[in-house]
């Protein structure tokens, strides 16, 4: 972790837009691609630029995982704590139930009813 961190840092001291101008021009070469996800957003200029262009979503709650950082105190970590994020998630519930919440933002973002949203997850629930 401390290495990723480094070389995100590194990335960061050459240009503040270095890892973003990455994703970016990757993102580009999906023609066709109406949708990109982008899971780990860590400093300002990024979260503008994916809301700006997008939707931005944080997801709260307890890190699990192989990669928990306890450094919370981490620049890489608390840059976008009092960022306005256009939807917040709760990760401490069911996995359903915290991609049925990211679903219903990504939905009210699209101008998709939420009844929309519901038929679909009942079909996926049939197919599962």
């Amino acid at each position: 972790r401390d290495l990723l961190i480094a070389l995100g840092m590194w990335g960061r001291g050459k240009d503040a837009d270095f890892w973003l101008n990455q994703a970016i021009q990757r993102a580009s070469k999906l023609m066709g691609t109406q949708i990109i996800i982008c899971d780990d957003i860590r400093f300002e200029n990024e979260a503008k630029w994916f809301k700006e262009n997008g939707i931005l979503m944080r997801i709260n709650g307890e890190q699990r995982g192989p990669n928990v950082d306890h450094n919370t105190q981490n620049v890489t970590e608390t840059a976008l704590d009092n960022f306005p994020f256009d939807y917040y998630i709760d990760n401490r519930v069911p996995e359903e139930d915290m991609i049925m919440s990211a679903l219903y933002c990504i939905a009210q973002h699209l101008n998709v009813s939420k009844e929309t949203i519901d038929s679909i997850a009942q079909e996926l629930h049939k197919e599962a």
